[in-house]
């Protein structure tokens, strides 16, 4: 009987004869890969997974590299749910086997799997090997991308994403991504020609669209081209999703809203929303809090806003419209999303209109543009009276800062600073924000500080080593590149607080300033000097500062900006005074959690058609 006749039986259901068949040859050939192979292939076929393995390792023992050998087991993996593995069986199979389709198919499907589990370093070597075979694919250059970039490779990213341009995939998705990619890596060179590229690419409503975040960071993009960014991709990626049924429910009192995010865990979101959710009035208030974590580790914040609420919901495990389907039978009046277009966000579950009124708050710095969407809050300074165009969503604006706080976190220690490598007299002039947000302009304009500062040190959040490189490089020329400390990651929260407080003045970026990190700065007692411009990603650190009373720090201007930081740090007796305001603002309205509910309560019941 030849492998042709056993595969026949097979194909026709006669699965005990094949195993027979296959089984004699073997016993009749034991050095022949081929029938080896073919046993394993039935064994497979027949669900014994293990045993199939077996006899497909005992093949690739006698012809090491087999095409037919290594598919087949990849396959025996991938039903045992060992996708890794069956990547790395994959990737061993000559291009030239005529068996090749099957790969790629079952490459790209493992390589997605994944990618979507949170296993990049696998979901990596999945479109590596499919680029091999591929080399100008989209889809694997997009993904691989993807990966790499959440295991912080970002120079890695961008070099697959320029093979992916130089490929004729000039689409604003690839664009922005690259311009994401290089930014991350404080890669700026050709940085400013990609980003014309994209703003061109993402005008045309044929291409893939620009992830709307990427413009947040750009001085080029208006606040015009954001929104513009923000409606098609929109459009694009939440098209098809239809309306699920909302049961009817009896007038009442107490308005239920809920809060959907998927940073309901050690986040910045949760330190920052805690507050709001714990100081609630739940006597005209019933709160839910859908959870969309992937896997959430647990944490003291995500506790806390479990136990602030009413109704804590996990929705970790459902799909879009069945946690749309659940807020609609939870009878949501006013639903409140807190991710936006950020990483691991669920804006997708508004696009299912559980809810009456839907809102974004907190998360995403600027508009949506999502027709689901129905306000945005903010405030009278991060969205002045009149620029509303630039939001799709109705503006609701709150009556302090609209970034909330949580005052219950404890006062910070100052650590040593011989702990953190800073020297003990000099002024420490510091900046933790993310490494995207150091523009190149921005970047210069602290290495002239520290020129017209001499006794002064840069102390940088470390964006790894590719960038640190080429943040020194740009620091030489300005003669000042032994005049900056990096700090490395450290696990918790009261670590970081604890280090930022000895600093002296943090630095803003621009034209995405502090958010988090202005709050943060605050609370630390470090005087926060900013500069805002038309975006609300520039104006809300200045917001901030107007609410704790401390507008003097925040400037329509970098050149004012620059002035304010040298006249400070070259005072010791201003720099303290300053120092003081900052500690003093711990008791302002900028950190009053109770206060901000109240006002935030206001715009719910605004939005829900309550209140003037």
């Amino acid at each position: 009987m030849s492998p042709g006749e056993v595969a026949s039986l097979l194909a026709t259901g006669q699965r005990d004869e094949a195993l027979a068949a296959a089984a004699k040859a073997v016993n009749e050939n034991p050095r022949d890969a081929g029938w080896r192979t073919v046993l394993g292939a039935v064994l497979v076929e027949m669900q014994q997974f293990p045993e199939g393995e077996r006899v497909l390792r005992d093949a690739l023992q006698l012809a090491p590299g087999a095409p037919e050998a290594l598919f087949n087991l990849s396959v025996a993996l991938r039903r045992q749910g060992r996708h890794e593995e069956q990547v790395d069986a994959l990737a061993r199979i000559a291009p030239a086997w005529e068996g090749m389709p099957r790969v790629v198919s079952d490459l790209s499907q493992a390589g997605l799997f994944l990618l979507l589990a949170g296993r990049n370093e696998a979901a990596v070597r999945a479109y590596v090997a499919l680029l091999r075979l591929q080399p100008d694919a989209r889809p694997a250059i997009y993904n691989l991308a993807l990966a790499l970039i959440a295991l912080q490779r970002f120079d890695d990213a961008a070099a697959v994403l320029q093979h992916g341009r130089d490929a004729g995939h000039r689409d604003a998705e690839i664009l922005s991504m690259l311009v994401n990619a290089k930014g991350m890596g404080c890669d700026w060179e050709g940085l400013d020609a990609i980003v014309e590229a994209l703003r061109a690419a993402a005008r045309e409503a044929v291409s893939p669209p620009a992830h709307p975040q990427s413009a947040q960071y750009l001085p080029q993009v208006t606040a015009a081209e954001q929104r513009q960014w923000a409606e098609t991709y929109s459009r694009v990626i939440f098209a098809g999703l239809e309306p699920v049924s909302r049961p009817p429910r009896a007038p009442s009192d107490r308005l239920r809203v809920g809060y959907i995010s998927s940073d309901f865990r050690d986040h910045a979101v949760a330190w920052l929303a805690v507050g709001l959710l714990e100081n609630h009035e739940h006597e005209r208030f019933e709160t839910f809090a859908y959870s969309t974590a992937r896997s959430p580790a647990p944490s003291k914040v995500g506790q806390r806003i479990a136990r602030a609420v009413d109704h804590p919901v996990n929705a970790t495990r459902m799909t879009g419209r069945e946690v749309a389907e659940r807020i609609a039978a939870d009878g949501i009046d006013v639903l409140v999303d807190l991710g936006g277009h950020t990483q691991g966000a669920r804006l997708d579950i508004l696009a299912y209109r559980g809810a009456p009124v839907q809102g974004h708050f907190l998360g995403y710095a600027g508009t949506t543009g999502a027709d689901f969407v129905d306000f945005f809050v903010a405030d009278e300074f991060t969205v002045a009276p009149g620029a509303e165009s630039a939001f799709t969503e109705k503006v609701l604006r709150m009556q302090r800062c609209c970034l909330p706080s949580d005052p219950q976190r404890p006062v910070p220690e100052v650590a040593p600073r011989a702990q953190h490598g800073l020297p003990q007299d000099a002024v420490v002039l510091c900046s933790f924000n993310q490494a995207v947000k150091i523009r190149p302009q921005v970047f210069d304009r602290w290495c002239a500080l520290l020129q017209a500062v001499p006794g002064a040190v840069l102390w940088l959040r470390d964006p790894g080593d590719a960038a640190r490189r080429r943040l020194l490089a740009v620091a030489a020329r300005w003669r000042v590149d032994n005049r900056f400390v990096f700090a490395p990651h450290v696990p918790t929260r009261e670590e970081h607080m604890s280090r930022l407080a000895a600093a002296d003045i943090a630095l803003d970026t621009f034209p995405y300033g502090s958010h988090t990190n202005a709050a943060d700065a605050l609370w630390a007692g470090v005087p926060l000097v900013t500069t805002y411009g038309e975006t609300f990603a520039s104006r809300l650190g200045a917001s901030l500062l107007a609410t704790a009373g401390l507008s003097e720090w925040a400037f329509d201007d970098e050149e004012k900006a620059m002035r304010a930081v040298i006249a400070m740090a070259g005072d010791r007796a201003r720099l303290a005074a300053a120092r003081d305001k900052a500690r003093q603002a711990r008791t302002s309205a900028a950190f009053d959690a109770a206060g901000f509910a109240r006002d935030f309560e206001r715009v719910l019941l605004q939005a829900a058609g309550r209140g003037p």
